[in-house]
């Protein structure tokens, strides 16, 4: 059966009216970083030029005037596109301070970063709202894992090269854990509580994925996924 998922509209603009009427976020996309150094060809900037972002109906390219987004402290989505033919990649967000966001290109693996005057790191808070003790479930977030047995477990980035650019994919799947090596096996970095040191080979099969998206975070403020068995829905705030 498939999951559904809800997106929750947090509409704290109508308990706080007077201090966020008129609050906007800035974005823009940086391209003095890679055009004053000259590193690439010319053909190689052009591509690079044709990166584009749609947010809230508006367009940014690299270069162009930048965007002002009013804050409404919803859930948000950026779409982003790298190439003139590529698909649209869905980002979910939150846009919930007045800062000045700029895109970066990521010259190392493609894409971009997005910074507020630092690097911005995501971290995800996974919950199950009910027991479910005959079932074992994994929450990702990129390269990283936990095993959600709670309320309120914070996942933070690990195994991730500082060269990535700031998206990541987070999920959330039934899992069996296997020794198993057939190419049905997937491995990544577990976060086990109590322990400092990530599990770096942890083996397991996907017996349901029930989430798969991506984030883009604006804060530091982890975005929230809880799963309820009971109705096998699944809401992120």
């Amino acid at each position: 059966m498939k999951t559904q998922v809800i997106i929750v509209l947090t509409t704290l603009t109508l308990i706080f009216p007077t201090i966020l009427f008129g609050q906007t976020a800035i974005f823009s996309a940086d391209t003095l970083h890679f055009y004053e150094k000259k590193k690439y060809r010319l053909d190689r900037y052009n591509e690079i030029m044709e990166a584009e972002w749609r947010i809230n109906g508006q367009t940014l390219h690299y270069g162009s005037e930048p965007l002002s987004i009013r804050i409404d402290h919803v859930l948000d989505t950026i779409y982003f596109k790298e190439f003139k033919n590529s698909k649209w990649d869905t980002l979910i967000c939150n846009i919930t301070e007045p800062k000045k966001y700029i895109f970066y290109h990521n010259e190392c693996c493609g894409g971009f970063n997005i910074s507020d005057g630092k690097f911005i790191n995501g971290s995800v808070n996974f919950s199950i709202k009910s027991s479910d003790t005959k079932r074992l479930y994994l929450g990702t977030l990129g390269e990283t894992g936990l095993l959600v047995k709670q309320k309120n477990q914070i996942l933070k980035p690990g195994c991730r090269s500082p060269m990535f650019q700031n998206v990541y994919s987070i999920t959330f799947s039934e899992i069996e854990i296997s020794k198993d090596t057939s190419d049905r096996i997937d491995i990544l970095c577990l976060y086990e509580e109590g322990k400092e040191q990530l599990n770096y080979e942890f083996a397991y099969r996907t017996i349901s994925l029930k989430l798969d998206f991506l984030f883009l975070p604006l804060s530091n403020q982890p975005i929230k996924v809880t799963y309820i068995p009971k109705t096998g829905k699944i809401k992120i705030e």
